[in-house]
């Protein structure tokens, strides 16, 4: 085959690709942030079980998530993954250690970054290793599972991550030391004083630090599958799935942005519109600044898709923002979609996102904000409309180009009036000139 038939067959299929459509690109799905916490405290009998890794592994691979409209599986590529133990032993009176991240190759598996196939070995094969390693060497352990989902979240300060929502896989016996927090603080307090503890750690100190987490989250509970481990009469632990719902469903832009309550549209010399909009941030040290959206809506309700004329900003301070709208007033308000972080000073990965997917609690319906338009009335001058072409140059307001009329009017008015006054007060009589007449002698 000839080099020139080669060449026409490669225009040909470029041809083609050509004129097929052009599928868009598919929106993005929102990000997770998957904690993995493992009962470290009477459970190495079984947890390090095959079984348990694979239950895990299968809970992440399913496809409902409650509040999301579309298919998402728990994990997908992209998501971050955090594998964390808890654990205390009676001796010990420091709650940082109470819950801390395992290590894996690449360090801490703090917000580690897999492939599906990269988690399936870490759920499989690297299973035991990883859950098995030491942790707090000791005796008289406690897990304190009461507390353990408020200090799994505050255990994983984000450097920088972002994520959409945070779920909680608790891998435990549920020995609770009792019936609840109350039970264990107690059961924990009897513990160190049977060991003599000079400084103990106090039911106070502990409640403090879960108050600080539940101001900002609820452990939303999902579903619980069982771990047999070889057991048939009865299982051994409970893999326990939750959600860290954020409690921001009555937030409202205005926390953190300043922006007007109404907006003036004023008339230009074409017929179209002008809208200003100041924007200023406000968010001080409790959220920050990650992304706006602001454009002209023409419905008056919340959009949940972008305009194409969207103006985008990255960085918020003291802005004005213009918006030119056709003469016939088609928009309705302008609308603002904001991403914002969430600063709640021990987790700080939370992203508030207005995309329609973001859970309602994440504060969706207050990052989508609309503005009303106001347009102003046609300014007239003796009941004419003042049109474009009678606005005098260097003018761009309607209201200042119907003034200026009025004034010249106003001028026109005073002056005929001045002029009338004069006429009256210098009244002229006729005086017919010598040659205008004469005399004549008539005989009679």
């Amino acid at each position: 085959m000839s080099e020139m038939i080669i060449n026409k067959i490669i225009l040909v299929f470029i041809a083609l690709f050509a004129i097929l459509p052009v599928k868009a690109k598919s929106k993005e799905l929102l990000r997770h942030h998957v904690i993995i916490a493992v009962d470290k405290a009477g459970c190495d009998g079984w947890i390090g079980n095959v079984e348990v890794g694979q239950k895990v592994y299968k809970l992440l691979q399913k496809t409902y998530v409650p509040g999301l409209k579309t298919k998402r599986h728990y994990f997908e590529e992209g998501d971050y993954v955090s594998v964390v133990g808890f654990r205390l032993n009676a001796n010990q009176n420091d709650m940082n250690v109470f819950v801390m991240p395992m290590k894996g190759s690449k360090g801490k598996l703090a917000y580690q970054q897999y492939s599906d196939d990269q988690l399936k070995i870490l759920m499989t094969k690297r299973w035991q290793d990883t859950i098995l390693q030491p942790y707090n060497a000791g005796s008289n352990g406690f897990s304190l599972v009461s507390v353990a989902k408020e200090y799994a979240l505050a255990a994983l300060k984000s450097e920088g991550q972002q994520v959409e929502r945070t779920f909680l896989v608790m891998v435990t016996d549920r020995h609770y030391n009792g019936n609840n927090f109350y039970d264990e603080m107690k059961a924990f307090e009897i513990k160190q004083a049977d060991l003599g503890i000079d400084k103990p750690l106090t039911s106070q100190d502990i409640f403090k630090r879960c108050y600080e987490v539940e101001q900002y989250y609820y452990s939303r509970y999902i579903s619980t599958d069982y771990v047999w481990a070889d057991n048939v009469y009865s299982p051994k632990g409970y893999v326990e799935l939750y959600e860290y719902v954020p409690l921001q469903r009555n937030f409202t832009l205005s926390a953190a942005v300043s922006y007007p309550t109404h907006l003036k549209a004023k008339r230009k010399r074409n017929g179209d519109y002008s809208v200003e909009l100041p924007l200023a941030w406000r968010g001080g040290n409790q959220y920050t600044f990650k992304h706006m959206e602001v454009f002209p809506n023409d419905t008056g309700k919340v959009l949940y898709n972008s305009s194409v004329g969207s103006i985008t900003l990255d960085t918020l301070k003291d802005t004005i923002l213009t918006f030119d709208i056709p003469s016939d007033k088609s928009a309705r308000c302008i609308q603002l979609r904001a991403w914002l972080g969430l600063v709640d000073g021990f987790y700080n990965a939370t992203l508030m996102s207005p995309e329609e997917d973001s859970p309602i609690e994440l504060g969706r319906e207050g990052l989508n904000t609309i503005i009303p338009i106001e347009y102003e009335e046609d300014a007239t001058v003796l009941g004419v409309p003042v049109y474009g072409f009678m606005w005098p140059p260097f003018v761009n307001n309607q209201q200042t180009a119907a003034l200026i009329w009025k004034v010249f009017l106003w001028m026109l008015f005073i002056g005929w009036l001045i002029w009338m006054a004069y006429k009256m007060a210098h009244q002229e009589y006729y005086k017919p000139r010598a040659d205008e007449f004469s005399v004549e002698n008539k005989e009679r």
